[in-house]
Protein backbone atom coordinates (compact mmCIF):
# COMPACT_ATOMS: atom_id res chain seq x y z
CA UNK A 1 0.00 0.00 0.00
CA UNK A 2 1.17 3.50 -0.76
CA UNK A 3 1.48 5.98 2.05
CA UNK A 4 -0.29 9.20 1.24
CA UNK A 5 1.79 12.31 1.67
CA UNK A 6 0.03 14.52 4.09
CA UNK A 7 -0.47 18.01 2.87
CA UNK A 8 -0.11 20.52 5.62
CA UNK A 9 -1.69 23.83 4.82
CA UNK A 10 0.72 26.65 5.34
CA UNK A 11 -0.70 29.52 7.33
CA UNK A 12 -1.36 32.50 5.14
CA UNK A 13 1.10 35.27 5.81
CA UNK A 14 -0.84 38.45 6.06
CA UNK A 15 0.97 41.42 4.60
CA UNK A 16 0.86 44.55 6.70
CA UNK A 17 -1.50 47.19 5.35
CA UNK A 18 0.23 49.57 3.00
CA UNK A 19 0.15 53.01 4.51
CA UNK A 20 -0.22 55.90 2.18
CA UNK A 21 1.88 58.94 2.89
CA UNK A 22 1.82 62.51 1.72
CA UNK A 23 4.80 64.84 1.63
CA UNK A 24 3.80 68.38 2.57
CA UNK A 25 4.52 70.98 -0.12
CA UNK A 26 4.98 74.70 0.38
CA UNK A 27 1.60 76.32 0.89
CA UNK A 28 -0.18 73.10 1.86
CA UNK A 29 -2.72 73.18 4.64
CA UNK A 30 -4.23 70.16 6.32
CA UNK A 31 -7.70 70.86 4.91
CA UNK A 32 -6.31 71.27 1.41
CA UNK A 33 -4.46 67.96 1.73
CA UNK A 34 -7.71 66.28 2.84
CA UNK A 35 -9.42 67.77 -0.22
CA UNK A 36 -6.66 66.52 -2.58
CA UNK A 37 -6.48 63.04 -1.08
CA UNK A 38 -10.08 62.28 -0.13
CA UNK A 39 -12.09 64.92 -1.99
CA UNK A 40 -13.43 66.04 1.40
CA UNK A 41 -11.94 68.92 3.39
CA UNK A 42 -13.57 67.69 6.61
CA UNK A 43 -11.32 64.58 6.60
CA UNK A 44 -8.49 66.76 7.97
CA UNK A 45 -9.38 65.42 11.43
CA UNK A 46 -8.61 61.87 10.23
CA UNK A 47 -5.19 63.02 9.01
CA UNK A 48 -4.56 64.79 12.30
CA UNK A 49 -5.56 61.70 14.31
CA UNK A 50 -3.16 59.54 12.26
CA UNK A 51 -0.29 61.98 12.85
CA UNK A 52 -0.01 62.74 16.56
CA UNK A 53 3.28 64.51 15.91
CA UNK A 54 1.37 67.43 14.35
CA UNK A 55 1.14 70.08 17.03
CA UNK A 56 -0.26 72.89 14.88
CA UNK A 57 -2.35 71.66 11.93
CA UNK A 58 -2.36 75.14 10.40
CA UNK A 59 1.45 75.25 10.29
CA UNK A 60 2.72 72.23 8.37
CA UNK A 61 6.37 72.14 7.38
CA UNK A 62 7.22 71.54 3.71
CA UNK A 63 8.95 68.17 3.40
CA UNK A 64 7.09 66.74 6.41
CA UNK A 65 5.70 63.28 5.64
CA UNK A 66 2.17 62.60 6.84
CA UNK A 67 0.57 59.19 7.22
CA UNK A 68 -2.82 59.04 5.52
CA UNK A 69 -5.50 56.76 6.98
CA UNK A 70 -7.09 54.35 4.52
CA UNK A 71 -10.44 55.43 3.15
Amino acid sequence: SQAKASTVAKPAIKAPPILKTYTVKKGDGIQGIAEKVYGDRSRWRDILAANPKIKEPNRLTPGEVLVLPQN
